[in-house]
């Protein structure tokens, strides 16, 4: 199956060579009637054919910010990895997502460093 962009490039090589039966350009690009039809959209509005990847607004889990959430355990050990999450995105003003936190709490309890035991140490 062909990448977006060479998919695009394909359909818009089919447009402007007359082609516009939309179950053969699907067939010949590899996708869906449905998206070929957006494209058919895109190019009637004059959009632009390159694809729009979304950026990543989440943060990876570095040892600052890691402490900052044994900090924030220490004081709050019953709490949701949902509530640390959004306690992680108040303090560092970047979104945190609520898997990442349950995978570090588990790599933290794996390699032994319980919250009890940071209790003491804080």
């Amino acid at each position: 199956m062909a990448r977006c962009r060479e998919t695009r490039a394909i359909f818009l090589r089919l447009f402007q060579a007359g082609e516009r039966d939309k179950r053969k350009m699907a067939s010949i690009c590899g996708v869906s009637v449905w998206t070929i039809s957006r494209y058919f959209k895109m190019v009637e509005r004059g959009d632009d054919m390159e694809p729009h990847y979304a950026k990543t607004t989440y943060r990876k889990f570095t040892p600052q910010i890691r402490r900052s959430m044994t900090q924030i355990l220490a004081q709050n050990p019953r709490k949701s990895s949902v509530w640390l999450a959004e306690q992680l995105k108040q303090r560092w003003g970047v979104k945190f997502s609520s898997a990442g936190v349950r995978k570090v709490l588990r790599e933290r309890e794996r390699d032994g460093i319980h919250t009890l035991f940071l209790n003491a140490l804080i």
